[in-house]
């Protein structure tokens, strides 16, 4: 994306001929580095959350508990979020849709990124994470 951006600085201050596919490209890297980042973002637990709740339980056997409960849902909903956006770059495919931006690509590759990243950050969610023993926080994502 900076290689993008800064090529078409050079090509429209220095060379006065702007470059009509930088912006594009540079838009569907950072859907790529967001969606493809997710996964591992998800599974070290460095997402942002909203905690007031969990903060407030002094019982670590119920905080432990209403954190899995929590990371369970989050990822149902993950996984009924993957078939509703599976099912658009389906139709996105057979309609051969295609991007607004001048540089134009098939929308389904990047439906099919976005799938795939949501995906997997929902088996690091559902999924129990082998790292933990018999007895640790089973919560996925957390890090002890």
């Amino acid at each position: 994306m900076t290689l993008a951006y800064s090529a078409e600085v050079v090509a429209r201050y220095i060379f006065k001929a702007p470059l009509n596919w930088s912006g594009d490209v540079s838009s569907y890297l950072l859907l790529c580095c967001v969606f493809l980042a997710l996964p591992e973002v998800t599974r070290s637990g460095q997402h942002v959350a909203v905690s007031f709740v969990e903060d407030r339980l002094h019982d670590e056997r119920v905080r432990s508990r209403y954190s899995a409960l929590l990371a369970r849902g989050t990822g149902l909903a993950l996984v009924v979020m993957v078939v509703f956006v599976a099912l658009e770059g389906l139709r996105q495919y057979d309609a051969h849709i295609l991007t607004s931006q001048s540089t134009q690509i098939p929308k389904w590759l990047l439906t099919c990124v976005a799938s795939l990243g949501l995906a997997s950050a929902a088996l690091h969610l559902l999924l129990p994470d082998p790292s933990h023993a018999e007895g640790d926080d089973p919560t996925p994502g957390k890090r002890n």
